[in-house]
């Protein structure tokens, strides 16, 4: 495996620098545009071959429609691993996510029930909800459920042995894996190179079959700190052009879930890390004081 020791050191330099422009610009980067960036008095010819070099390594490769180069899944990598400058996290968003936490209610929070149900029954409930009531605040739901009864109580009994067949079917599909909470995946459609409408719609599907991102978030949970995986490594490949960041969090010492960011693989990892960690960290606290 290709490593730093692979490369000298204005190799990595070069890398480094062309990684870290890409990702703010999304464009392919020129060795006019890499000359300036690194700051050091190259020839022009000089630059053409480290980056023909690191090209011939499978740390960058050249769009057709461009002379200039982008950072291959391989390239990440080495950049994450050894040559990335974390950026610390500030105390103002610290606060911020603080008062977020304080303000809104787990999805893990903890409820006193009069009597012990079983993970079929909760999981069940869970997705009935979730299908009927997301994103409606508990009053609406109450009146909801208030109004639904009066229309159709004629018909209840035929509607409810109908949910609970799909519910039975779907909990025979999804086996033992927990459920998880999507937001904000609209946000992918700014980034031009997730913006085909065929890749997206992939991606969408993805989050509503959720069995192969649960399984990727299972393999998180049972490892420690930070994962990540970038394009291909995932594994699935409506994520192949996606980078996936994710820390485990805790109660009592025991892991409870899973916090993770989807994003571009040109994501802004020097602050995605650091941020989804603290976040995780954070959110176990949360729990723990709840």
């Amino acid at each position: 495996m290709l490593n730093e020791q692979a490369l000298n050191e204005r190799a990595q330099h070069f890398l480094k620098v062309l990684i870290e422009r890409y990702i703010r610009d999304g464009q392919p980067v020129g060795s006019r545009t890499l000359a300036k960036d690194a700051g050091m008095e190259l020839s022009p010819a000089t630059i053409r071959n480290v980056m023909a070099d690191l090209e011939d390594q499978g740390l960058i490769t050249s769009p057709h429609t461009s002379a200039g180069r982008v950072p291959t899944v391989h390239g990440y990598r080495l950049f994450v691993d050894s040559l990335i400058s974390l950026q610390p996290v500030d105390h103002r968003s610290i606060k911020r996510l603080q008062g977020e936490l304080d303000e809104k209610e787990a999805p893990q929070n903890l409820v006193e029930t009069s009597r012990r149900f079983t993970r079929d029954e909760l999981e069940q409930a869970s997705r009935f909800i979730n299908d009927h009531y997301s994103g409606l605040e508990l009053d609406a739901i109450k009146s909801r459920i208030v109004r639904e009864m009066e229309e159709y109580q004629q018909n209840m009994d035929k509607l409810m042995r109908e949910a609970l067949s799909i519910a039975d079917e779907a909990l025979q599909d999804e086996g033992e894996d927990q459920d998880y909470i999507v937001s904000g995946q609209t946000n992918l459609m700014d980034f031009d190179e997730l913006a085909q409408l065929d890749r997206i719609k992939m991606m969408f599907d993805a989050f509503s079959e959720k069995q192969e991102i649960l399984h990727l978030l299972d393999r998180c949970s049972q490892a420690e700190g930070v994962q990540l995986f970038i394009g291909e490594e995932s594994g699935y490949g409506p994520l192949e052009k996606c980078s996936v960041v994710t820390a485990p969090y805790e109660m009592d010492n025991t892991v409870v879930g899973v916090l993770g960011v989807i994003g571009p693989t040109r994501m802004a990892y020097d602050r995605v890390i650091p941020i989804v960690d603290i976040t995780a960290k954070m959110l176990g606290a949360a729990l723990k004081s709840a």
